[in-house]
This record gives structure tokens, C-alpha cells and sequence, in this order.
């Protein structure tokens, strides 16, 4: 078993959330001497020092005048603009002071400038734990070449054998593999796993490896082992006075030649240290602890004890606990892989599920829903559940996972299948509604689709959307779940009436496996000019072409799903043959939901007929939500005999705002011409009915047929511009948005006919989720 004495950092992506900053600072230098590179250009490459990036970006030498003038500017600007900002990823210091605590020298490898690195140890707070560091300026040649590395290496004394970097980009596994250093690469930078291969093992980031080493240590105390315990063990603990001292293990067994590590690394500190310097145990407690603070354990335990509640209504009374290694008695468990003979195929599934959602970082008030509501189990899957109009929770979504992710996206240290993954376990203030937050993919070429996806799933967002606009919406979601990890994947929305049940049954249906259950179907009607004059597709009575388009999905995909035989015959679409030649199979993933979006009180009524919810469209007003949406959903949930409980709103909102004046302004002049647009239509007339200002939808009409769509917007004034849109600076906007809709949506969109910047996305995100 591999022991490590030495762990070099990267900071940039590993430690400190600054990749998109050092991206942006780079296109802005460019554009100072005149030469224009997109940020989907040059994020790739971040992770690079000077002296490789400008040679592959843009065929400068750093050496030559003009890549001088650009890297001092990226410099002053970085520093100036973006460093003050920058902040580090959750839970790095405790990282770090973890790592310190266990005696292993800590040395950092970073490729940015030494002015740079200076301003992000003194983010870090931690300079007194690190040993030494080395930046581009103390090599000749920055990652991926080795020299950083190994400038690290001498500087702290340690051998490549016993050391391990902890990076997030592919340039760090380069230059790692070239030294024969093992590296540990984190998500958090933004690259995907396959961009990472060659890492000994990926986690989500800091607060995943800190969680996974502390698990190490607390599930050898549970097992009860002695020094030089088995290979996956945590061993090598020792009676000292005032507690336990844990070897600092991840897990894992010897390195197989040419491989990884099959169940992880480990960290292995001294074995001489003193006891007080492990945190672990008893009487530790060194700097950045390991210990969780007291309210998080309870609610740790709470949460535990909820799955193993829900663990025995499966039946699945032999399965081990959320730990994998404690039972109902608190100990003997088994872990999750076994299972009694007595348990049902249906409850194992959904046991996996609860396991796995708990795992990817749900937080501890999801989790415990989930515990608590299992969704129903027909025939060995999941019920399906359509949701008409409205964007699925990530709770209900979780459900469907049946299955653990593939191992390359798997971090194997100090965890098994039963082993979870804590966030920070917060419980929602009674005044402070949950919300969660979905942001559009707005790449329109497919190959900036990769890049963008990672940057905007980075700013911590619950989901991923894609409208269906200029581009086709299906293939750059399958491109977004290949290059994102978390977030749920939904089209917001695709046109339903310009295809037919069977090519988006299709196309849901793979990209969902694809995706391991994280993707939403959001379906839309769109208007009859567009369905007859640019789909060339037949219009007629949306509302009940609708109802019975959902219906036809559901046959098909139990059809696939259950074995049942397909005869769905109706009005408009009729679907029965299906040959086994061309039947897909059991999804493993379960099915996907269905979202169809509605502005009318008729197409609402429909959602709630036969969806999970309703994606409101976003051209709303308060006053039309409560006057004609709400009072159309319970009409609607009334016919099909729900419950309101079963149904979910989710609601697409307009946001003007900005991190400057300059943009603010320019995001409300463009969010005036989006409302004009959608106020023309008459479909939405009602919203404007429900403001008063009905007539003013004749006269936008009549401008669009004139063709004078620029004059649009004149018409939108300040009042009605600020009913239908969210305003403000952008520190207010989570909580306008949270008092809009916090009483109405447990999920929201962020509806923009323009790019949005990361800062904003990132900003709404932090600040709707749940404080205390």
C-alpha cells in the first residue's frame, strides 16, 4: 500500500475558485492590443503558465514585445479587476489544515506569477502550514512541461514515490506523470474526467478528499483495526494518550503497474508524530480539525438514522447504513453491497438510489426527504412521472438514478458504495424559502458547448438548460452530460408539435442514460405561425395535442420500460407496433420527467392534468401568476384527482441586472425588446389583460407584421418592464427573487435573451441558497 509524505498544490481551479478570473483577465489583455479572443478560447488552456498558453492560443512568444505588452496587462488586470473578488472553494483551508495536521509537507506547484502567488496564499490563510512554494518564475518552462513539478520536489526534500499533487487540470496530470509523481485531481477546475485521466483519482474537489480522509479514519474506529491493518483499511492506528492516532489513510490497496489505485491512495503522515497532531479520534483536534462542528454531526446522525428507518420499510434490513458499515444495532453491518435474500429487486434500487443522491452531494434536508418519500416502484422501475410545463425537482430526479457512476468518475478514496458524501448539512430558515437555480447553456457553436457547460456548472447552479432557438437543443445536451458531473440537464424548452412522440421518446430516452438520470424533457407548444410557417408541422387545439402528446411519451416508454405492450391509439397520434428489433430496453436510469411550458389557463390546466409541475413561460407578472396560473392548476390538479403536494412549480424568470452600470443597462434595454417580442404574440395576451394593458398587444402585432421588430421595445415602458422582469443590483437580486417567488416556486430559470456573465450566475446561486 502506496503512503504519501509529501502533497504538492496547485492553487488556481484546486484551491481557489480563479480559473474563469484568469480567463477573463486573458481575453481582456488581448483586446487591449487589439486582438479579440473568446472566453470559451481561452478557458481550455488555463491551467498553462504564459510561456505555454500564448504560443497555443494565439502563435505569440511571452519573449516577443507584443506578449510582453499582453502578459503585463493580464498581470495588472488580474490583480487589479479580479483578484479581490476571487475567493477559495468550500472547505480548502480546512483542507489544508487537515493535511497539516497529519505532518505531511505541504509545498505548492502553481504556474502563475510570484506577485500572483502571494495574493492567493493570503486568500488561503493558511501560509503558516505550507512549507515552500514554486511559481513559473522559478522554472524555465511552466506546466504541462515537468519543471514546476520538480522544482517542488527539491524544494521539499521528498521522493516522487511518497508525494502526490493535487491539481484540477490536465496540465497538472501531464506534468505529475512526467515526474512519476501520483496526482489527485479535482473537478472543482472545471475539466471533465476523461480531460483528467491519468489521475490516480478524481474528486469533486476540496471538501470531497477532506470528507473521504476524515471517513478513512472514522469508519478504522468503527471497524475496529490495529496497526498495519488490511489493504482498503484504514490501519495503522495506534493507543497514544489523550486519544487515537489515525494513519492518515484514503483507502486503497498496492498499485497495480501501469493503473490506478483500485480503492484510492493513501495519506500517511509519520508515524512518530505526537498524538495531538491528528485531529482524528478521540484526543485529536490539530489546526482546521478534523472533527465536524457539533451541529453538523448531529444532523450527520439525524439524516443516517432517516435512511436506515427508510432501509428497513425496503426490506433491506441486511444492508449496510449510509456509512456501509453500521446496521440498525449500530454495529456488525454489512456493507451495500449485500443484500438479504428476503429484500426485494425494487427496494435494492431505490436503496442505491437514496445512497448515491446522498453521495453527490445532496445536503442534509434533500437527503432526508428523500429518506422519508420513496417514489412508487411498478414491474422492477420507477412509476414515470411527466411533468407538464415545469422543470423537475433534483429530489424527484434523484430518485430515478438506479445505478452508481461509472468508476472513472468515481473517487475511490476512503469510500465504498454505502460510503457518503457530506456537504455542509444546513437546514432552511422558516422565513428564507429554498430555491433552486437552473442557467442556460447559450453556446451556439457545439464545440464551445463542452467548456461552457463546465464553467457554468462551476458557479454551483442546481441545473443545466437549453432553449430551443437558432440551434438544435438535443445535441448539446448530450454534449453537456459528457461534460458535466451534477447539475440536471433539461431543455427549457424543445417544440413538441414540430416532432412526434416517438423521435423525442427517442432522444429523451438515451440522453437520460446517458446523463445517469439527470436529465428533464421540457416540452413547449409554441405558437401555429411558427408550428405551420417555419416547422411546416400542423397546428390544431394545442391544449388537447398536448394532453395527448405526454400520454403517447408515457405508453412508449413503458412500452420500453415495463415490457407492456404498445397500443396507444388517440386523436392525433397513434403509436402501435414496436418490434423487439427496435425496442431499447429497461433504462437503468429509470425515466426521465417531462416538463411542458404554458402561459393559458387551458394549457396550465393541462399540465396539471398529467405533469409532475408546470414551467411557467417566462413572459409572467406576479398578478398573472396568482389571477390566472394558480387558480388553472388547481382546476387542472382537481380534474386528474392530485393532491397540490404532488405537484411542482418551477418558474423561468427574466433578470436585469449586471456586475457594472454598463451592463445593467445594456440587460435592460435587451430584456425590453424580449418582452415586446413575447407581447405581441397573441397567445400572451392574457398577461398583459391581467396588467391592464391588453390593447397594447394589438399594437405590438401590428408593428411584426410591418416588420419594424426594433420598435418593439419603445413600447415597453419602466412599469411594465419591471412587473415581468426581475430588477436591481446584483446583490439584491436573490432576495427580489426569493420574495417574488419563494411563496410560489421551489425552482427557477434564469430566462435571458442575452449571454449572462459567470459573476451574475454565481451571485444568484450563493444567494439563494439557504442560510444558518
Amino acid at each position: 500500500m502506496r503512503s504519501y509524505r509529501s502533497v504538492l498544490l496547485d492553487l488556481d481551479g484546486t484551491l481557489i475558485d480563479s480559473n474563469d478570473a484568469h480567463a477573463k483577465a486573458w481575453v481582456d489583455a488581448f483586446a487591449a492590443v487589439g486582438r479579440s479572443v473568446t472566453f470559451a478560447r481561452v478557458r481550455p488552456f488555463i491551467g498553462m503558465g504564459a510561456d505555454q498558453l500564448m504560443p497555443a492560443l494565439a502563435g505569440l512568444s511571452e519573449s516577443s514585445d507584443i506578449g510582453q505588452a499582453i502578459t503585463r496587462h493580464r498581470a495588472r488586470l488580474f490583480s487589479q479587476r479580479y483578484l479581490p473578488h476571487l475567493r477559495p472553494f468550500p472547505f480548502a483551508r480546512e483542507l489544508l489544515g487537515e493535511l497539516h495536521a497529519r505532518q505531511l509537507g505541504l509545498v505548492v506547484a502553481t504556474s502563475a506569477k510570484k506577485e500572483e502567488l502571494a495574493g492567493l496564499l493570503e486568500l488561503l490563510g493558511a501560509a503558516g502550514w505550507i512549507d515552500g512554494a514554486t511559481s513559473s518564475d522559478d522554472v524555465e518552462r511552466s506546466k504541462p512541461e515537468p519543471d514546476i513539478v520538480r522544482a517542488a520536489l527539491a524544494r521539499a526534500g521528498s521522493d516522487p514515490a511518497e508525494t502526490v499533487l493535487l491539481g484540477d487540470t490536465p496540465y497538472d496530470v501531464a506534468a505529475a506523470r512526467a515526474c512519476g509523481v501520483d496526482m489527485i485531481a479535482f473537478r472543482c477546475g472545471g475539466f471533465g474526467d476523461t480531460a483528467l485521466r491519468g489521475a490516480v483519482d478524481i474528486v469533486d474537489g476540496p471538501h470531497d478528499l477532506l470528507v473521504r480522509l476524515k471517513d478513512a479514519v472514522s469508519g478504522a474506529d468503527r471497524r475496529g483495526g490495529r496497526d498495519g491493518g488490511r489493504p482498503g483499511s484504514c490501519g495503522g492506528r495506534e493507543r497514544r494518550s489523550g486519544g487515537w492516532r489515525a494513519g492518515c489513510v484514503a483507502g486503497g490497496a498496492e498499485k497495480r503497474k501501469g493503473g490506478r489505485h483500485p480503492r484510492g491512495p493513501r495519506l500517511e503522515a509519520d508515524r512518530h508524530r505526537p498524538a495531538s497532531a491528528c485531529g482524528a479520534g478521540g484526543g485529536g483536534g490539530g489546526r482546521g480539525g478534523s472533527r465536524p462542528p457539533r451541529r453538523e454531526h448531529r444532523r450527520r446522525v439525524q439524516v443516517e438514522r432517516r435512511l436506515v428507518r427508510r432501509r428497513g420499510q425496503l426490506g433491506l434490513r441486511g444492508v449496510g447504513s449510509a456509512h456501509g458499515a453500521r446496521d440498525d444495532g449500530g454495529g456488525g453491518g454489512r456493507t451495500a453491497h449485500h443484500e438479504d435474500a428476503g429484500a426485494t429487486e425494487e427496494g435494492a434500487v431505490e436503496w442505491a438510489t437514496l445512497v448515491r443522491c446522498w453521495r453527490v452531494g445532496k445536503d442534509a434536508t434533500t437527503a432526508s426527504s428523500l429518506a422519508v418519500a420513496a417514489p412508487p416502484v411498478v414491474h422492477g422501475s420507477f412509476q414515470p412521472r411527466v411533468t407538464c410545463s415545469a422543470k423537475g425537482s433534483a429530489r424527484q430526479s434523484a430518485r430515478r438514478r438506479a445505478a452508481p457512476r461509472s468508476p472513472v468518475g468515481e473517487c475511490s478514496i476512503g469510500a465504498t458504495l454505502g460510503t457518503p458524501r457530506f456537504g455542509r448539512p444546513r437546514r432552511p430558515s422558516r422565513t428564507e424559502p429554498t430555491m433552486k437555480l437552473d442557467a442556460p447553456i447559450l453556446a451556439l457553436d457545439l464545440a464551445d458547448v463542452a467548456e461552457v457547460v463546465r464553467a457554468v456548472e462551476a458557479t454551483g447552479v442546481d441545473g443545466l438548460f437549453v432553449f430551443e432557438g437558432p440551434r438544435e437543443p438535443f445535441l448539446r445536451l448530450a454534449l453537456a452530460a459528457e461534460h458535466s458531473s451534477r447539475a440536471t440537464l433539461s431543455t427549457q424548452v424543445a417544440i413538441a408539435f414540430a416532432r412526434n412522440p416517438m423521435i423525442v421518446a427517442q432522444l429523451a430516452y438515451d440522453i437520460h442514460a446517458y446523463s445517469r438520470g439527470r436529465f428533464v424533457l421540457g416540452l413547449g407548444s409554441q405558437v401555429k405561425a411558427h408550428i405551420e410557417r417555419r416547422f411546416s408541422a400542423t397546428w390544431s387545439r394545442p391544449a388537447e395535442r398536448m394532453h395527448e402528446f405526454v400520454r403517447a411519451l408515457r405508453a412508449i416508454w413503458s412500452a420500453w420500460q415495463d415490457g407492456t405492450r404498445l397500443a396507444f391509439q388517440g386523436e392525433f397520434y397513434t403509436h402501435t407496433l414496436m418490434p423487439p428489433l427496435f425496442n431499447p430496453g429497461a433504462n437503468p436510469y429509470g425515466l426521465p420527467k417531462v416538463l411542458v411550458a404554458g402561459v393559458g389557463a387551458r394549457m396550465t390546466e393541462v399540465a396539471a392534468e398529467v405533469g409532475d409541475g408546470m414551467l411557467v413561460h417566462p413572459f409572467h407578472t406576479r398578478r398573472s401568476l396568482e389571477s390566472v396560473t394558480l387558480p388553472a392548476i388547481e382546476r387542472g390538479l382537481a380534474t386528474a384527482g392530485r393532491e397540490r403536494s404532488s405537484f411542482e412549480l418551477c418558474v423561468q424568470a427574466l433578470v436585469v441586472t449586471g456586475t457594472t452600470a454598463e451592463d445593467a443597462a445594456q440587460a435592460r434595454e435587451l430584456t425590453r425588446q424580449q418582452i415586446g417580442f413575447y407581447a405581441s404574440t397573441p397567445a400572451y395576451r392574457s398577461v398583459l389583460e391581467s396588467e391592464g394593458c391588453g390593447d397594447l398587444q394589438g399594437e405590438l402585432q401590428t408593428l411584426t407584421r410591418e416588420g419594424r421588430w426594433g420598435e418593439l421595445g419603445e413600447r415597453i415602458g419602466d412599469d411594465l418592464l419591471e412587473r415581468i422582469a426581475v430588477c436591481g443590483e446584483l446583490a439584491a437580486i436573490p432576495g427580489l427573487l426569493r420574495e417574488r417567488y419563494g411563496e410560489i416556486a421551489a425552482r427557477m430559470s434564469i430566462a435571458s435573451p442575452f449571454p449572462v456573465s459567470l459573476d451574475v450566475i454565481r451571485t444568484i446561486a450563493d444567494g439563494l441558497r439557504p442560510k444558518g
